[in-house]
Formats: C-alpha cells, sequence, structure tokens
C-alpha cells in the first residue's frame, strides 16, 4: 500500500480514530482500505495470519479471497465486517476485551 497524502501512519494516531470505538458508540466509524492496510502492515501480519484471527478460508494456493476483498481499493472492494474488524484490534492490542464486555453491558441497558 502506498502512503496516502493524509494518513499519518502513527500508531499513537491510529489508537485514537473514530474506527477504534465500539459499534454502540454514535460517533463509530467504518475503518477504510487505508486504515486496514496500515493496522496489517504495522503487525506485520499476512493473510494467513489474518484468517486464522477472523476464521477467514484460506489455501496455499490462492490466499483468502475474503481478505483480498477487504484491501482492496478497485472493482471488488467488500467493507471488512465489524466482527472481524474488532477481532483484530483486539488481537493487536489496539482495543482490549474489557471494551467489547463493556460493549454488550451496554446493549443490554
Amino acid at each position: 500500500m502506498s502512503k496516502g497524502n493524509n494518513y499519518p501512519y502513527n500508531i499513537d494516531w491510529f489508537k485514537k480514530q473514530e474506527f477504534c470505538l465500539d459499534l454502540t458508540d454514535p460517533n463509530y466509524k467504518q475503518p477504510s482500505t487505508a486504515d486496514l492496510v496500515f493496522l496489517i502492515q504495522h503487525m506485520g501480519w499476512n493473510q494467513k495470519d489474518i484468517s486464522l484471527i477472523v476464521g477467514a478460508k484460506y489455501t496455499k494456493k490462492s490466499g483468502s479471497s475474503a481478505i483480498r476483498s477487504w484491501t482492496t481499493t478497485k472493482k471488488h472492494h467488500v467493507q471488512i465486517p465489524y466482527s472481524s474488524w474488532r477481532l483484530l484490534l483486539v488481537t493487536a492490542g489496539i482495543v482490549s476485551q474489557d471494551n467489547v464486555n463493556n460493549s454488550l453491558n451496554n446493549l443490554k441497558s
């Protein structure tokens, strides 16, 4: 991924963005492709790593079509599901499992 002019590529900045908020937060925004690719690169993950984290289908021969669709900006782009995004954030240490538990409690209230 090439670095865009407006993307700071700083993990401290990244952690404070609206795409790291909980889905129940009214300020939550979906991550862009650039946000996802930055996280992947920052963590040093490959398609196999991501597929193990989120449970996406992966083969040695062709990798993961789901993950490719999340990380492309071309015609076949698909937004990463919130559950997969959140798993990546938890695994990366960007958000904690406590945040997820708190969200569940907020939904029950």
